[in-house]
């Protein structure tokens, strides 16, 4: 038993050895409750600076209610940093004095509660105010609470603080003004009840600061979010339209310019299918010197000139200029598009922002349960515009069977030549009469047929050009009809529903 009483008094001897010096409060002496109060000062002012050292990011994205608001949290989280750390300093004047100026060790401390009181209600509640005014009544409301909880507790602070003041003067003076009170006098003035009261006080004050240390947090963490996710948008909408937008026109161009190749290729195989023709017919021994033969050369000779590709650019200009006019219709209607569109400015943006910070309700629920639909809008214009491209596409297949069937028709008028004049030669020699008729004849009918293979020449050019402009018009409103539901109707429906779930949450009609 004995030993047990001798560990006993060891230990409380050596935590006696290991506490905190208690506070004077003006006094000498060691005061009831006093280390107690001097370490729940701490814990009040670890809170203090963990609150002061919140950082607001700065708002890049341009969306002016962040920098409203950041500008009124880092504002207000500045001044109150200078405010409670001057309350904390007073304070720490107050547990070291001992000089016997009671009122000179208190009264700074009181007076540093009635300038953090002050703030709160002033300039405090104007940073709140300015928030409230741009529809965060979430943040104002939350920051409104904690700081008339957090005064509460400094008004029973300045209470129970001037009632411990009261007391230590009256044993001061009891004392015969003496630092160094005797213990019956301290008792009979310094109560332990006034002592605990003011810890109780300071106790309750270090509960009041994390909730707004929570609130402000959150605030900093939801406008970071939020600039984030504009910044994300503004990002997919200055690198990604205009390569998308590239992507699509290459695509319409590269199937027009599959019709320019395959006409290419026959308007070569014509050409060079009339030039055997024109070899073998004058090489034909009867009709050589028959004097029709060069008149019915002349529009065979007319025909393959036709098909001189190199000498063709004035044929070709106004379909390859249409379409070239289909890739640069395209690019400059993405282009418009997403110059027409500032995100941090945009209604369905500005909404989601403001339901992630105005922090009522189900705000950040909601936020996180439409932030991505916001975001998938560009894939669903993505997807859209595919659709627009590769129903095109098909078109412009048919197209090009289209116009290769007229080259076949183009083929076919040519391809009996050489049997029709070799007829012709085969009737006598050059100066039989039948054999000049027959070349006439010829010549009639090929001089005829050539004019027609002109104009069939120029319908596959015309035909061409003219379904490039109605290429080039389908798209772009096929496009425009696509902008219009994303941006209008799927981007209703979500502001519909955004707005639903942050009154209701997710038990709404959403």
């Amino acid at each position: 038993m004995n030993r047990l009483v001798l560990a006993f008094g060891i230990v409380c001897l050596l935590q006696g050895l290991s506490a905190e010096p208690r506070p004077q409060f003006g006094l000498e002496n060691d005061l009831p409750a006093g280390s107690r109060i001097g370490s729940m000062k701490s814990d009040v002012n670890d809170y203090l600076n963990d609150i002061g050292d919140l950082t607001v990011e700065d708002v890049t994205s341009g969306v002016e209610n962040l920098e409203v608001t950041e500008t009124n949290i880092e504002g207000f989280i500045q001044y109150f940093d200078s405010t409670t750390g001057s309350l904390m300093d007073s304070f720490d004047t107050l547990l070291d004095a001992s000089d016997g100026d009671i009122e000179g060790a208190f009264v700074p401390f009181i007076q540093e509660i009635d300038n953090v009181l002050d703030y709160l209600v002033e300039d405090g509640a104007a940073y709140v105010s300015n928030i409230a005014e741009l529809g965060y009544t979430g943040i104002s409301n939350e920051l409104t609470d904690a700081s008339e909880f957090f005064s509460a507790g400094l008004e029973d602070l300045k209470s129970k603080t001037q009632t411990v003041q009261n007391n230590v003067a009256a044993a001061y003076n009891a004392a015969g003004e003496s630092t160094n009170v005797n213990t019956a006098i301290l008792r009979q003035y310094v109560t332990l009840s006034s002592m605990y009261n003011m810890l109780n006080s300071m106790t309750k004050l270090r509960s009041y600061l994390p909730i707004l240390q929570y609130i402000l947090e959150t605030v900093i963490e939801n406008s970071a979010e939020a600039d984030s996710f504009v910044n994300e948008l503004a990002d997919r909408l200055d690198n990604e339209i205009d390569p998308f937008a590239e992507e699509l026109a290459d695509d319409i161009d590269e199937a027009l310019y599959d019709i320019d190749d395959a006409i290419d290729d026959r308007v070569i195989d014509i050409y060079d299918d009339l030039d055997d023709i024109l070899s073998n017919i004058e090489s034909l021994s009867v009709i050589a010197d028959a004097v029709e033969t060069p008149d019915l050369v002349t529009p065979i000779n007319d025909m393959k000139s036709l098909f001189f590709i190199s000498g063709m650019g004035a044929t070709y200009a106004p379909m390859e200029g249409a379409f070239e006019n289909v890739y640069t219709a395209i690019e400059s209607l993405f282009s418009s598009l997403a110059d027409a569109v500032d995100v941090n400015d945009n209604p369905l943006t500005i909404q989601l922002v403001d339901t992630l910070m105005g922090n009522d309700k189900y705000g950040r629920y909601c936020y996180n349960k439409y932030k991505d639909l916001v975001m998938g809008l560009f894939d669903l214009s993505y997807n859209g515009a595919y659709l627009c491209v590769d129903k095109e596409i098909v078109r412009i297949e048919h197209l090009q069977d289209t116009l290769m069937i007229i080259f076949d028709l183009l083929m076919v008028d040519y391809e009996d030549f050489e049997d029709q004049v070799g007829v012709c030669d085969s009737l006598s020699d050059a100066g039989n009469s039948f054999t000049g008729d027959c070349l006439s004849s010829l010549n009639t009918f090929y001089t005829a047929l050539e004019a027609a293979t002109e104009d069939k020449l120029d319908l596959v050019f015309t035909i061409a050009t003219d379904e490039a402009v109605a290429i080039e018009n389908r798209l772009l409103m096929c496009f425009e009809l696509v902008n219009l539901d994303v941006s209008v109707i799927q981007a209703g429906e979500i502001s519909e529903g955004l707005a639903i779930c942050a009154e209701d949450g997710p038990t709404g009609s959403d």
